[in-house]
C-alpha cells in the first residue's frame, strides 16, 4: 500500500538524525523519557519506549477512558512547552500527527 512506502520512507528519513535533533541534548531527552514515565499505570501501561535525537517511539496500551489521542495530544503539548523553555526557543516542537 502506499501509506507503507511512505510511513517507511518517513522513518528512514528520522533515523538518520535529520532535523534539529534537539532531543540528543541529555536534558531534552530527559524530560521527554520523565513526561512519558509520569504516567505510567495511571493513563496507559508503557511497555516499550526509546528516545532518539529526533523524534522518539514509544508503545502504549490506554488505560480507562483514556483514549489514544487524547493521551498524544496532552504528552505532546506539555513536552513540546517544556523543552521548548528550557532549549529558550518557540516554536513547533513536535510533527503534528503520531
Amino acid at each position: 500500500a502506499v501509506w507503507a512506502i511512505i510511513f517507511r520512507r518517513v522513518e528512514k528519513y528520522l533515523d538518520c538524525g535529520y532535523g534539529a535533533c534537539y532531543l540528543k541534548q541529555e536534558a531534552i531527552a530527559a524530560h521527554a523519557q520523565e513526561s512519558l514515565l509520569h504516567f505510567d499505570a495511571t493513563r496507559y501501561k508503557l511497555i516499550s519506549w526509546v528516545v532518539m535525537p529526533n523524534h522518539a517511539h514509544f508503545l502504549i496500551k490506554p488505560i480507562s477512558d483514556f483514549s489514544l489521542s487524547e493521551i498524544m495530544k496532552k504528552y505532546k503539548s506539555f513536552t513540546a512547552h517544556e523543552c521548548n523553555r528550557l532549549l529558550k526557543r518557540a516554536g513547533k516542537f513536535w510533527q503534528e500527527d503520531y
